[in-house]
């Protein structure tokens, strides 16, 4: 099953012929804050007519607020480290094997030589378990008190999807949140290898008791063109509003960071972050809005997803393979 998982990917990209088309964004300026929204629209090489017959409708109409609700999204940190999130968050952001990472994990538990004492610096590296003792917890929350505060702290226990709580085995965490175990007074003792297993364990660790980071997600949608379509019947005469063409955005803008403060470099999900979209922060319904450029803009799809090691592993784990 896990082979024919690789070849049925491999056929997808052999068999895929990417096509090329266009579609038409409008900028404008407006409370200070220059912005883009996009159509949906799709015109293939084919439909060169049809583009420019659309662009010059949109410059010839009026671009008029339909909709704009404000709304955030909460982010919470990712959930503690098992092997198998070890594995994928260590190739994910160091490109290291698998075998290699175990190796080093192994290391730093069976312990290395701190001020000429053999020192184990984490837990077991080989678990399933994504569970945090309520010692734990309430270590790593007077941690974080003191070193970033209750503005960055969740003093209620997170809980994670898939955590058993019946199991006396933990995720793999450090031995201790005491100041001569962190990752910055540890460096000395270790290799460039097992500080970033280190650092990346033990961040990842105390991120399970941050706060949310908190997103700007609002949706703007925008009405362009107008005509009055009279529609009559046996008792009266109804007007209908028909827009020529719709544009949207969503936000994407950071209001508040939590556990992004220390792991914005995290590249949790083998892909690359959303690029930030901003918004203006107050848009009226039924304004009209001025174009400062309205241009088409080439786009290619993307060939299917060749595995890497990390999205690999994800799959195996989502499908029970071991």
């Amino acid at each position: 099953l896990a082979n024919s998982l690789i070849v049925q990917a491999e056929e997808k990209i052999d068999t895929f012929i990417p096509e090329f088309y266009k579609r038409v964004a409008v900028d404008y300026f407006h409370n200070q804050t220059q912005f883009s929204v996009k159509n949906k629209l799709k015109f293939t090489k084919d439909k060169k007519e049809e583009l420019m017959a659309f662009m010059d409708m949109v410059k010839k109409e009026k671009h008029t607020i339909h909709k704009f609700e404000k709304q955030t999204k909460d982010v919470p940190p990712p959930p503690p480290l098992n092997t198998v999130q070890l594995q994928k968050s260590a190739i994910n952001q160091f490109y290291y094997s698998s075998k290699e990472t175990m190796k080093i994990a192994k290391e730093l538990h069976e312990g290395v030589e701190i001020n000429g004492k053999i020192t184990s610096l984490i837990t077991f590296p080989k678990t399933n378990s994504l569970f945090l003792s309520e010692t734990t917890i309430y270590q790593i929350i007077q941690l974080l008190l003191n070193t970033y505060g209750e503005q960055y702290t969740q003093t209620t226990k997170r809980l994670f999807k898939g955590a058993d709580k019946n199991t006396s085995q933990e995720a793999i965490r450090p031995v201790s949140f005491e100041k001569e175990f962190f990752p910055k007074h540890i460096r000395q003792f270790l290799t460039e290898e097992q500080f970033r297993i280190y650092e990346l364990i033990y961040q990842r660790t105390i991120a399970t008791q941050m706060k949310n980071a908190i997103y700007d997600q609002s949706e703007l949608v925008i009405f362009v063109g107008e005509n009055q379509i009279k529609k009559e019947n046996d008792d009266e005469t109804q007007t209908k509003k028909v827009y020529g063409a719709q544009f949207k955005e969503t936000a994407n803008r950071m209001l508040f960071d939590g556990w992004k403060l220390i792991g914005k470099h995290w590249n949790i999900d083998e892909v690359d972050e959303h690029e930030e979209v901003i918004l203006p922060d107050k848009l009226i319904p039924d304004e009209i809005l001025n174009p400062i450029d309205i241009r088409a803009y080439e786009i290619k799809e993307r060939s299917p997803w060749r595995y890497g090691e990390g999205r690999f592993i994800t799959t195996l784990e989502k499908y029970n393979i071991a």
